[in-house]
């Protein structure tokens, strides 16, 4: 039985009497022409497995249809579900919208939640890794980057790790590279060649400056050291060294070289500094023979102020400075002769007057004149004896007066009262050997005829 015409029974929405579809409750409706496709599904007794697009007017309605079946197994009516396409089109839109807006905000925590995750653990990773570049930048290779993990960032760190490390050992090797070049060359021939680096020193390279020259060496100790093994010969030598060369650096001044137990070296501040240096040393040596660590304060000290050129001399594989100056032998004459006259510190006239009030500071006496005959230099020379023992210095306070009167007399070639003002200074302090010295020279010349034509210098460099 095929069902072909229908009644209009019920409506779930209703327009006063109408219904949304322009039919009236209980009217006759056929089925071909108002329900297209119902004939397939009262047939086969199941419901739409499709929408029927049906038109009414202008508006498009998508329908499905469910068969009722009565107790003889036959479909003998239907429910239709009517969908309009505009109000699906309108609630699908508001749908993808709703979900668009879902998915913008889902999209923008994800994102968010990415930025703070990046932020915090890779950005921040970053942040210190440019930190401690910037400290090993400064010379900081102390500290160490934490390596957790096997991430590429935590690779990074490692090898910054390994390479901080490389650095600081290489610094460390050129430090001591550099300690050790200064051992040889001091850092104020940098200074006095106008140089920064080492490696900028060149072959020939000079300059000159008024500078004072301290020069250090033990009397007799070529003779001495004969008796000595080498080993003791050595630790002899830097026995002395060993209190002498810091009380230099100490004084700002430049080993310029050592000989055998000595060494010169040059300051280019005043005078002064080089004098008390002197007078240190010396007051050390005099306490090592106190306590027994010496047998005798043999030092004699040099000093004498002028211009003197320091240059670089050798060959391009083997540089060392050098001075030339006359005031540098001048001062290694000095210290050669100075326990000759009973001396430990001798210095210039010139250098003197660089010394701000030098003969109301230092105890000295006037010793005579120098004279150099390569060069025809004169000066007057000082003997300086604060670093004497106490017993030396209070012979010497005692007998200056009377010891400098014998050589204003000796320098106007007045022999006899000279030799007779060395006499007195003896009878006082027999141990004088200047006084001696003198004395030996005016019963050598109060002898000769023609007097005027006597050099009256104390010692010639010759």
């Amino acid at each position: 039985m095929v069902v072909s015409k229908s009644i209009y029974f019920v409506d779930l929405k209703l327009d006063g009497e109408k219904s949304t579809v322009n039919h009236k409750l209980g009217e006759e409706n056929l089925l071909k022409t108002n329900y297209p496709g119902l004939s397939d599904i009262l047939e086969s007794k199941t419901a739409s497995g499709n929408f029927d697009r049906v038109y009414y007017g202008e508006e498009n309605l998508d329908s499905v249809y469910v068969p009722i079946i009565n107790q003889e197994g036959t479909a003998s009516a239907f429910v239709g579900i009517d969908f309009s396409e505009t109000m699906i089109a309108k609630n699908m839109k508001k749908q993808i919208d709703n979900n668009m807006k879902f998915l913008l905000v889902i999209t923008l925590f994800s994102f968010f939640l990415l930025f703070f995750i990046v932020r915090f653990s890779v950005l921040k990773r970053i942040h210190k890794l440019k930190e401690y570049a910037k400290q090993v930048s400064e010379g900081n290779f102390h500290d160490k980057l934490p390596v957790r993990g096997h991430d590429e960032l935590s690779e990074i760190y490692s090898v910054f790790n390994w390479m901080s490390e490389s650095i600081a050992g290489h610094m460390e090797e050129m430090q001591i590279m550099n300690d050790a070049y200064y051992r040889y060359v001091p850092s104020k021939i940098l200074l006095l060649l106008k140089k920064e680096r080492i490696v900028d020193i060149k072959l020939g390279n000079e300059t000159s400056a008024m500078l004072t020259v301290f020069s250090l060496q033990l009397a007799d100790f070529d003779r001495t050291i004969r008796k000595k093994s080498a080993k003791k010969m050595i630790d002899a030598i830097n026995q002395v060294l060993h209190v002498s060369v810091p009380v230099i650096v100490e004084k700002e001044g430049m080993i310029e070289g050592f000989q055998n137990a000595g060494f010169t070296a040059l300051f280019d501040n005043n005078s002064e500094a080089a004098l008390l240096g002197a007078i240190t040393i010396c007051q050390k040596l005099n306490h090592m023979v106190r306590i027994k660590q010496l047998e005798k304060n043999q030092a004699g000290i040099g000093i004498a102020y002028g211009a003197v050129t320091l240059g670089i001399v050798g060959q391009e594989k083997r540089l060392a400075p050098i001075t030339v100056s006359q005031y540098r032998d001048t001062a290694c004459w000095l210290q050669r002769i100075a326990e000759q006259y009973q001396a430990h510190i001798l210095i210039t006239q010139t250098a003197a007057d660089n010394i701000p009030h030098f003969f109301d500071t230092y105890h000295t006496r006037t010793l005579g004149f120098l004279y150099n005959t390569y060069t025809g230099y004169t000066d007057r020379i000082y003997d300086v004896y604060d670093g004497d023992s106490r017993e030396e210095i209070e012979l010497k306070d005692m007998t200056k007066e009377l010891f400098e009167k014998g050589v204003e007399l000796y320098c106007i070639r007045n022999f006899e009262k000279a030799r007779h003002e060395f006499i007195e200074v003896l009878k006082r302090f027999r141990k004088d050997k200047a006084a001696k010295e003198y004395l030996y020279l005016c019963d050598k010349y109060s002898r000769q005829e023609n007097q005027k034509d006597i050099e009256i210098y104390f010692t010639k460099m010759e």
